[in-house]
């Protein structure tokens, strides 16, 4: 069996120095255009694969950006996740993806392993902002970070959306059409999203001079279990709501079960908004209203942000960037109508109320 070839050998098809292939290999200046083709085409010719290892050993950096998410699950993250490697590998870096599963003593945990795994650098968001374990483990990264829409306390870059300035849209819009009550389920107000939207709810009602009924929110939880919970709790109240605002793709998951174990037409009986714009708002009957920003952006800014540290360095100020969020209009608001009240259609069905 043939060896393995050499930079030795590629070096002699190239018909350059061991030392010119080295600086081909690593991405490093004074090279011509000319000499870099012909190492890649001699590095193509025998088939030559540089030890990643070693080259780390060499250059201490290993050309690997670890990201870590709450739920690889979630549509919303792997959208951030497939534009953010394209942009990175594009830039010669490879994406290390990790999957928290929403433990907070898991992010810590994976914090230090990526760390010890020599990644130069990190994209990340996170299950809650204030898990002691996982500040202490950010406080002793030493690499660039940008973090994805959470704010933690450390003075890390982030990409952020204006979901405060979406969800201020939102409840405007069906406050609008003659919605009262309206049913807000979000994320818990330990996370940047679930503070800023339900910042928007209360500037739309306080903008009217109306007072948000606390029985009509719902901020704890992200999950469509959470969803469909809550979603259900707010249908077969005495006084349901009108509308509901599902903060969340998969909270939306949840509230769609609870409005089809129910019977509820939409935007018959409710009227429905939902978080981010994904197949399923697009694809349901009827298309839903959806509070929307631009997934790629978000991932391709997080890629790019990185970048810039890694040239640059950490010793300027972090940057903080801020994308827009806007309401996108579909059929699935009409003012509050006439219909059943939807308490009385479960129980004429035989559904047993969660009250």
């Amino acid at each position: 069996m043939s060896s393995k070839p050499t930079i030795r050998d590629v070096a002699r098809v190239a018909g350059v120095s061991q030392g010119t292939v080295s600086r081909v290999i690593n991405r490093q200046p004074y090279v011509t255009p000319d000499v870099q083709q012909r190492v890649l085409d001699a590095m193509r010719e025998l088939n030559y694969e540089p030890n990643a290892v070693a080259q780390s050993m060499r250059t201490r950096s290993s050309r690997t950006i670890g990201f870590i998410i709450v739920d690889v699950s979630n549509p919303v993250l792997g959208a951030f996740a497939k534009v953010a490697q394209q942009v990175l590998h594009a830039a010669g870096y490879t994406l290390m993806l990790a999957n928290s599963s929403g433990h907070p003593e898991l992010e810590s945990e994976l914090v230090t392993v990526l760390q010890q795994r020599q990644v130069d650098g990190l994209i990340m968001t996170v299950s809650t902002e204030d898990n002691p374990a996982l500040l202490a483990a950010l406080g002793k990264v030493q690499v660039p970070v940008v973090l994805l829409d959470r704010e933690v306390g450390v003075p890390f870059d982030a990409v952020l959306a204006d979901h405060a300035r979406g969800m201020n849209q939102a409840t405007q819009h069906l406050l609008a059409l003659g919605h009262r009550r309206i049913g807000l389920i979000t994320a818990s107000q330990l996370i940047r999203p679930g503070r800023e939207r339900l910042k928007g709810y209360k500037q739309a009602h306080a903008a009217l001079g109306l007072a948000v009924d606390p029985a009509l929110v719902r901020t704890e939880s992200l999950s469509a279990d959470y969803g469909f919970r809550e979603a259900y709790s707010f249908l077969t109240m005495q006084l349901p709501p009108t509308a509901i605002i599902a903060g969340g793709n998969q909270i939306l998951v949840g509230v769609l079960k609870a409005i089809g174990v129910l019977g509820v037409k939409i935007p018959e009986q409710l009227s429905l908004i939902s978080c981010d714009d994904t197949d399923l708002t697009a694809l349901y009957t009827p298309p839903i209203t959806v509070i929307h920003r631009d997934l790629e952006e978000i991932g391709r800014t997080s890629a790019e942000l990185l970048l810039y540290r890694l040239r640059n360095g950490l010793q300027t100020e972090p940057r903080r960037i801020m994308l827009p969020t806007e309401i996108l209009l579909r059929e699935s608001c009409a003012p509050p109508g006439t219909a059943t009240p939807v308490l009385v259609a479960a129980v004429a069905s035989g559904v047993e109320p969660l009250l």
